[in-house]
């Protein structure tokens, strides 16, 4: 009996460790936030890829000039980081990455998130044009992000525009959404919000 119970609990041990960081986290039923600047020109919002379901945008709030442009991401399949890193140097797989790809580094033990650019890759790591802001954990994922739409009615708009809908954009679960919206002298991602779906 002593056995059996040792070998129950070596199995429950087992199971916590397996279970993935993000997975410690309870899962999102919504998102909502604001932009992060990249001068003043760039500003992009993270959708997070912790959710209860896929990831639905139902509201965005942006202000631009003349010549502004929302622009959607989805991602590709996941690729975990191999070892910790604060530097340029991100320890993966970089097969399928190249120069100027647009990438989102998920912290999964916070599940926040960071929007990074390939400068170049091997087979062992991927190099990326600045320090992410926070260092990179072993088991925490990079995605290769793709250009998915372009938002009707923002570009060449100034001043504030502002959508809100029963769903604007989605993408799968577990996947995040980057929302970059890029202008010629002025952009700013006021808000994005939304809920995740089933």
């Amino acid at each position: 009996m002593k056995t059996i119970l040792n070998l129950l609990a070596a199995v429950a041990l087992f199971a916590l460790t397996a279970i993935p960081a993000s997975a410690q986290l309870p899962p999102r039923l919504v998102f909502a936030g604001t932009g992060t600047a990249i001068g003043s020109t760039n500003s992009h919002y993270i959708v997070p890829a912790n959710g209860a379901g896929a990831p639905l945008i139902t509201s965005w709030d942006v202000t631009g000039d003349t010549g502004s442009t929302l622009t959607f991401y989805t991602a590709s399949s996941p690729t975990i980081l191999t070892a910790a890193s604060s530097s340029t140097t991100i320890p993966c797989i970089g097969t399928g990455f190249s120069a100027n790809n647009t990438l989102v580094l998920w912290h999964r033990a916070t599940d926040t998130y960071e929007r990074l650019v390939v400068s170049s890759a091997t087979a062992t790591n991927i190099v990326s044009t600045v320090a992410p802001v926070v260092a990179g954990a072993a088991n925490d994922i990079i995605f290769k992000m793709s250009i998915a739409g372009t938002a009707s009615g923002v570009t060449n708009t100034a001043g504030v525009q502002r959508y809100s809908a029963g769903g604007l954009f989605a993408s799968d679960v577990n996947k995040p959404i980057l929302v970059q919206f890029t202008g010629t002298s002025s952009a700013s991602v006021n808000s994005v919000s939304g809920v995740y779906v089933k």
